[in-house]
């Protein structure tokens, strides 16, 4: 029971986590029309800024949390919607897209030029070393105000947005900005608070995260998939949905390593939750409510005539033949990086130049295909088979001469006579010279019959110098021939 409890409650600190970070990207997105992809990759920045000022820096946290939360984190998102992403709500989902993807790399960049991967940095949580029991499970002061901050939060977007004149005027923003002017509203000035806010929420559920995380680039900007998912669940448009798809998950994540399978297949798919979750939920949503993936009225882009397409893919194909023979091999490497890459890129033009959907996952499919031919692939490489030699007429070449031979001197090793140690084979000299005359039929056989002929006579064990040829007489001495006189 007691790690019941301690697993519920960690499931319920991360999702109250991805409830704050998912409250930002609702926000955003319902009051602008801009899904921000960027969303997590904001949040590692701000998390990577907050240590800055508490370790590094030196100064108080809750100076650090207000620095971050209320100075630098609104100032990004005013100048995000100033200068970037103004008018991108009314853009097609295709530009949106790209234009947060950029971002997300953009702050990838900056953090890993600021804080390089090879410095260890730690950043604790809040009021360390400080807990409490609940029955005998173990909880920190940081989990509790994670789980109350995200109450405070949802709470509070929902009167900032149903009960203010602010937020009607954010949703009134989306809806018909023009009959907003005309009310005396400033559609501007509500889509920059939007995004003040959101970034905001982004830094805070990164900072909450980032002690049991970790301040890692790629760590802390994957987990706002989490995020994505239970955003998803409430269409990107209801806070409390959302806030109550970021729990279950939080939960699911939690109790899965603790109560699922740990082997097989099933044991390495609790990993993917999150991701398996925003899967089933995109396509169980129905499609009206998400239209994020989808570009609508844009003009499909004109195909080109067979005739213009086979010449284009013939010259591209000669120039890449002739630099290919003028490169060195480095050079190579880097190119057929640059041609993979290439292709990839060509195929989006297919799903969303053609099709009219957005994909940002072709890498991704590149990566599962390397993989299943990694897995399907034969034990051995593939070779180039080998020529067989050319024969010349009226000659028998070694290997079709020889394969009677191997084939008799097989059949002879196996039917030899027996050694000193019970072992029946011809004796190695014997072998060797059958080996060499391989190419003399004739001689072969003459040796056979004479190994048979013995071996029937005696019934005793082959010397090699019964094969070998006979000795010279040796000459007698004087000695011998005078007593001989």
């Amino acid at each position: 029971m007691s790690s019941f409890i301690a697993f519920t409650i960690f499931g319920l600190y991360s999702g109250a986590a991805y409830a704050i970070a998912a409250s930002g990207l609702v926000l955003t997105y319902s009051t602008t029309r801009v899904f921000n992809v960027a969303h997590g990759a904001f949040g590692m920045l701000l998390s990577f800024v907050f240590w800055d000022f508490s370790v590094r820096q030196g100064l108080p946290t809750w100076l650090a949390i207000v620095l971050v939360l209320f100075v630098v984190a609104p100032a990004i998102g005013w100048f995000i919607s100033r200068f970037v992403a103004r008018g991108l709500g009314d853009s097609p989902v295709s530009v949106s897209l790209v234009v947060t993807v950029a971002l997300l790399v953009l702050c990838i960049g900056v953090a890993q030029q600021l804080y390089p991967a090879d410095t260890s940095r730690t950043l604790l949580g809040f009021f360390p070393g400080k807990s409490f029991h609940v029955g005998t499970a173990v909880v920190t002061v940081h989990q509790l105000i994670t789980i109350l901050a995200s109450i405070a939060v949802a709470a509070g977007l929902y009167l900032l947005l149903n009960h203010t004149r602010i937020g009607t005027a954010m949703r009134a923003s989306v809806d018909n900005p023009e009959l907003l002017r005309l009310f005396g509203g400033k559609p501007d000035q509500v889509a920059a608070l939007s995004w003040m806010i959101g970034i905001s929420l982004a830094g805070l559920g990164g900072i909450l995260l980032a002690p049991v995380v970790g301040l890692d680039t790629f760590s802390l900007t994957l987990l706002v998939i989490n995020a994505y998912a239970a955003a998803t669940l409430g269409r990107l448009t209801s806070l409390p949905l959302s806030f109550l798809g970021a729990m279950g998950l939080g939960l699911l994540t939690s109790y899965l390593p603790a109560y699922g399978p740990t082997d097989g297949l099933l044991g390495r798919l609790q990993f993917a939750a999150p991701a398996i979750f925003l899967f089933v939920v995109v396509i169980a949503a129905p499609q009206a409510q998400l239209r994020i993936g989808q570009i609508k009225g844009i003009v499909s882009a004109p195909l080109p005539s067979a005739p213009k397409a086979l010449g284009w893919g013939a010259g591209y194909l000669v120039v890449i033949a002739l630099m290919a023979g003028a490169m060195a091999e480095p050079n190579l490497l880097r190119t057929g990086t640059a041609l993979f890459a290439g292709m990839l890129i060509l195929s989006m033009v297919l799903l969303t130049g053609y099709g009219g959907h957005v994909s940002l996952a072709q890498f991704s499919f590149a990566g599962v295909g390397a993989l299943a031919y990694a897995k399907l692939r034969p034990s051995r490489p593939l070779r180039a088979p080998r020529r067989s030699p050319r024969r010349r007429p009226g000659r028998r070449t070694g290997r079709a001469a020889g394969a009677p031979a191997d084939r008799a001197l097989s059949r002879a090793g196996d039917a030899g006579v027996r050694g000193d140690h019970g072992q029946g084979r011809l004796p190695g000299r014997l072998r060797l010279r059958l080996q060499r005359r391989a190419h003399r039929p004739s001689a072969l056989r003459h040796q056979l019959a004479t190994h048979r002929a013995v071996r029937r006579r005696d019934g005793a064990v082959l010397r090699r110098d019964v094969l070998r040829p006979a000795a010279a007489p040796a000459r007698p001495d004087r000695a011998d021939a005078d007593r001989a006189a």
